[in-house]
């Protein structure tokens, strides 16, 4: 029929339907297809979409420099539309990418990008996402009093939310950096709490954080 935007849209939504299956290569080649036909159309939002679930595909398959190129160029369309949601993601998903390879530096620099633009059109699932992610890394640098106050915001946020599996991560991971710094009283009090909310929720980790929490009592008695 000649309907090129429904076509763009079927093509993308097979791309999403490949990759949701796993057939990663399958879903890149309808994506691939999908791509000229939004920058045929002017269509620069289905072109950044369809840009951004590229660059995904490279990611999930080790292609880092691949990945980092659509990236870029969903990042450049949208500042140029002004889409600052989209922006604040993308940096995000930058940032990511620098921290899988080990470039701490750059990836701290892309989530202190995007963090004040989540705030600013109140994202609040990016903003904690974010924070989480910041604090991965100052946990990493060993600089466990950054790490913990970028937790502790990220667990604010997972409890405004009410997300009760987040909460349960947060505050294991605040509780293992007090352990690192040898606080092992306030340690004891967040890996404790974890344990309660993901014993209410049923969350996987629960046998996790009750064998951590059990050498914790253990290393408590010894100390």
């Amino acid at each position: 029929a000649g309907d090129r935007q429904d076509e763009a849209v079927c093509l993308n939504n097979l791309g999403y339907t490949c990759d949701s299956r796993g057939e990663k290569d399958q879903a890149l080649r309808w994506y691939e297809q999908c791509l000229p036909i939004c920058r045929e159309l002017g269509d620069r939002k289905g072109e950044g979409v369809t840009l951004n679930n590229i660059a995904e595909i490279y990611r999930q398959q080790g292609k880092y420099d691949k990945a980092l190129e659509y990236y870029e160029q969903d990042l450049a369309i949208c500042r140029e539309g002004g889409d600052r949601k989209g922006e604040g993601v993308t940096l995000n998903n930058i940032g990511r990418l620098y921290r899988v390879q080990g470039d701490n530096e750059q990836a701290l620099e892309y989530y202190e990008q995007c963090l004040p633009i989540h705030r600013e059109v109140g994202n609040k699932i990016m903003e904690g996402i974010t924070l989480n992610n910041i604090a991965v890394i100052y946990d990493a640098q060993k600089k466990p009093g950054n790490a913990v106050e970028y937790y502790k915001k990220a667990l604010v946020i997972r409890r405004e939310l009410g997300d009760r599996a987040g909460e349960a991560v947060s505050c294991w991971n605040i509780g293992l950096v007090y352990i690192n710094m040898g606080n092992l009283s306030k340690a004891l009090e967040y890996i404790t709490l974890s344990v309660k909310i993901a014993d209410d929720i049923g969350h996987p980790s629960l046998g996790k954080f009750r064998d951590g929490l059990e050498r914790l009592r253990a290393a408590r008695r010894g100390a």
